[in-house]
């Protein structure tokens, strides 16, 4: 199969998504034989697929199934609720599930990693020189450290281009950055000119972020709760959250995207009640929303804060439910069982 141009449309402001963005633009180039890529990024929290970005040849890596027929091959490892977001792309999905170019596991820690392997099953593309990439992304987008001191060092190149794309909303700077990790190195795609200044200035912001958060925390049953919609802060860091109290097993953020309001929730996976409570996509889907086990958003349509702060306050009294649940009990939580609305 041979394209000549293919859009490729990725998750914007991760990591892992641009490392998927590499991974498969090289597999694109490599094994396609695609003359032209053009790049695309959306957001997980701002609804469906824009199929405004869609080429005649299109692709999409770690973001949201589209049932449009322009989207040839997909990867993704979001929960079913996020990544088949609406009754459209769920049934062109089924349709399709045999499809060897839609690549779909919840349980997978990355897409990079997921593409990876799959990419070598499926396709007997088998390059190496992202395997240790795939390994980084199993471990930053799945909170695979052993400690929160580990999440939270900032020394090594991966979760310093983390950060930094936490922190930004640049179109260039991601595009800089996939360039720099076609090559397999996180080390080289942290030296490019535009990722060693966002770097720095990502690092200055983390430290806001850090005095910005122990002035707005609200910490209750488990729940640490912030409004920072007012604070300037669009993309909080995931796991600073955890270093305010070791009691805290969830978190749950008001924010403002240049897309809207949103909330973004996260789960405290080295807290000793985490293994037993449940997806936080599963919660966030609940509310329109998705994600996966450790992280997930929901947006606000209309963009207002007092909805915000509203929806909000329901999901942090329904994690403090299940966090009371998990202490007073022995027992595993079911995650498809409601403990109920706070």
């Amino acid at each position: 199969m041979r394209i000549s141009s293919l859009t490729l449309v990725y998750h914007a402001a991760c990591f892992d998504g641009a490392a998927s963005a590499a991974i498969f633009s090289a597999f694109a180039r490599e094994r396609l034989g695609v003359g032209q890529l053009v790049l695309a990024r959306d957001d997980y929290g701002a609804g469906p697929l824009d199929a405004r970005q869609l080429g005649p040849h299109s692709a999409v890596v770690d973001f949201k199934f589209s049932a449009d027929p322009r989207v040839r091959f997909w990867a993704d490892h979001h929960h079913a609720g996020g990544a088949l977001d609406t009754a459209d792309a769920l049934a062109a999905y089924e349709a399709r599930r045999d499809d060897p170019r839609l690549i779909f596991d919840p349980g997978a820690p990355s897409c990079a990693g997921l593409l990876t392997r799959e990419l070598r099953a499926r396709f007997g593309w088998a390059s190496g020189r992202y395997d240790e990439l795939a390994c980084e992304c199993d471990l930053i987008d799945a909170a695979g450290y052993e400690t929160l001191s580990e999440a939270l060092d900032l020394e090594n190149a991966p979760a310093r281009i983390a950060l930094a794309l936490d922190d930004s909303s640049s179109r260039d700077l991601e595009h800089e950055i996939i360039e720099g990790l076609a090559g397999g190195s996180a080390v080289e795609a942290a030296a490019g000119p535009r990722a060693t200044r966002a770097i720095a200035d990502a690092l200055g912001r983390f430290e806001f972020q850090r005095d910005t958060f122990c002035r707005e925390a609200t910490i209750s049953g488990g729940v640490v709760e912030m409004d920072l919609s007012r604070t300037g802060i669009a993309r909080p860091h995931k796991f600073l959250p955890y270093s305010l109290s070791d009691d805290v097993v969830f978190d749950v953020k008001v924010v403002r995207l240049p897309t809207g309001v949103a909330i973004k929730c996260g789960r405290n996976f080295w807290h000793p009640l985490s293994d037993r409570m449940p997806s936080i996509g599963e919660v966030c889907r609940e509310w329109g929303g998705g994600g996966h086990k450790g992280a997930g958003g929901i947006p606000v349509p209309g963009g207002s804060v007092e909805d915000a702060r509203r929806v909000a306050s329901e999901v942090a009294g329904r994690l403090r439910n299940y966090v009371a649940l998990a202490r007073s009990s022995c027992e595993m939580i079911d995650p498809i069982v409601s403990p109920g609305n706070a």
